[in-house]
């Protein structure tokens, strides 16, 4: 029973995060890049890379005003890094590109 209320957790997350990225025009290679990342480093390390990267592009956006990330999304991503395993999370990034793609056709 588990499993089936973690999916479901992740499908709602996934919608979340799709939403935030549609809506504050988010660059698709910023998601991939998490995903791609999320597959090389263990769930502590991955965790404090996000974070990391998150914050340097935050500030990257304050300073040129090209919006390449929001502090929405950034919430929104600490809040699923404290929830979910490094499985999880490479998932939910994917199932994340995967409808983006779909609401591109």
């Amino acid at each position: 029973m588990a499993a089936v209320y973690a999916k479901e957790d992740i499908k709602r997350d996934v919608k979340d995060l799709a939403c935030i990225i549609v809506e504050d025009r988010i660059p698709r290679n910023k998601i991939l890049k998490l995903y791609d990342n999320s597959k090389s480093f263990s769930n502590p390390v991955l965790k404090d890379f996000v974070e990391s990267q998150l914050k340097h592009d935050i500030t990257v956006s304050e300073i040129t005003g090209v919006s390449t990330i929001s502090n929405r999304f950034v919430d929104k991503m600490g809040a699923i890094l404290s929830r979910y395993k490094e499985e999880e999370l490479q998932l939910l990034l994917e199932c994340t590109l995967v409808l983006l793609d779909q609401e591109k056709k």
